[in-house]
């Protein structure tokens, strides 16, 4: 079988007649080089079929482009929803998901262990439920960003991205009681059915906004959600 020769950095400087950091110059977004110049490496580079080394170049930035995500609930539709969310908004801003199943009865310190000795530049926890032993576990990371997304949890080393469930039942009674509804009986004839959601796409927006960029936004969109109410088909009074 032939073997192939993978194109290396030197290759490319030496076919388009400039230095290897020249190269990575040109690799690199924002860095300074002439135009004539970046022309030259990326045409030598398609020739040779030239791809530069990301995981090189991640260890000389002291970043991976590589989050963590944790999930103990693979069978939950909801959880695979917000995995989908999160790969997509994770691959938009340049950055890999790895994929961390912490279900019940797995070795969590082997798993979260791996992450760390991976250099991941953060963990973002998808609705886990963080025990008493995780808040430990995650003391002993090293200094790696960790989030907290529709979940809430009382560790002080995980920032939470979550909706106030007693704020937002105060806002749905406030506004049922302006509508005229005085009766709130569960079960009854004259019960209106009610639901409060989020967009997911914000919650895992704020999410990764405080785990890459470190920026939070106490008071943003994503807070702000959807009620619904609609009669009850047990009957037809009026709640």
């Amino acid at each position: 079988m032939k073997k192939h020769h993978k194109a290396t950095a030197s290759d490319v400087a030496e076919k388009a007649g400039v230095s290897k950091w020249t190269v990575s110059r040109a690799f690199t977004p924002g860095a300074s080089i002439s135009d004539s110049a970046r022309d030259s490496v990326l045409a030598a580079a398609a020739e040779l079929g030239y791809r530069p080394n990301l995981l090189a170049r991640s260890l000389s930035q002291k970043r991976t482009h590589i989050i963590g995500v944790a999930i103990d609930e693979m069978k939950n539709p909801h959880s695979m929803m917000m995995l989908d969310m999160v790969t997509k908004q994770l691959q938009t801003r340049g950055y890999m998901a790895l994929l961390l199943n912490i279900t019940a009865g797995e070795n969590y310190r082997a798993v979260m262990a791996m992450a760390d000795q991976l250099q991941v530049d953060g963990i973002l926890f998808l609705a886990t439920v963080l025990t008493k032993e995780w808040a430990a576990i995650a003391q002993d990371l090293h200094q790696i960003p960790l989030v907290q997304v529709c979940r809430n949890t009382e560790s002080e080393h995980i920032d939470v991205v979550n909706i106030d469930g007693y704020r937002a039942g105060e806002e749905i009674a406030a506004l049922l009681i302006e509508q005229g509804h005085r009766r709130f009986e569960a079960g009854s004839a004259n019960w209106a059915l009610t639901s409060y959601s989020q967009r997911i796409d914000r919650l895992v927006e704020e999410a990764l906004n405080r785990l890459i960029d470190n920026r939070a936004t106490a008071d943003g969109a994503w807070r702000q959600g959807e009620l619904r109410v609609r009669r009850s088909h047990l009957g037809d009074k009026q709640a």
